[in-house]
């Protein structure tokens, strides 16, 4: 299970990279993994200095900074834009990946918004 935990973080940190690639599902994974294999990485990773703030917000329900919101639907946008026009040749996969990057949007702007003070 730590493997399986391991494999999902990196997953997730390749994930701050590519925009289509979710980051939080797969930290939430590699956390429910960690929490049963390894109380140690699962601390670690709630405690993490790249990953922790974010995941606990989402875990907690708390939600995502305006900040965040922004930079992860810019960077959506400008992937999505750069494969549609200058990598992706197949008309059906250019519209899947417009679809994708819509369905994305849609989800990123419905979760709650954090406040400074909360």
């Amino acid at each position: 299970m730590i493997v399986a935990g391991t494999f999902f973080v990196f997953l997730a940190f390749i994930g701050v990279f590519l925009p289509v690639m979710p980051t939080i599902p797969f930290l939430v994974v590699a956390a429910w993994f960690y929490d049963k294999s390894c109380p140690k990485f699962h601390y670690w990773l709630f405690n993490n200095r790249l990953f922790g703030s974010y995941l606990k917000n989402y875990v907690q329900k708390k939600g995502m900074s305006i900040k965040g919101k922004i930079l992860y639907l810019f960077s959506l946008w400008l992937g999505i834009c750069f494969s549609v026009l200058f990598l992706v040749k197949n008309f059906y996969m250019r519209i899947i990946l417009i679809l994708m990057a819509v369905g994305f949007t849609i989800y990123i702007v419905r979760i709650k918004t954090l406040r400074y003070n909360e």
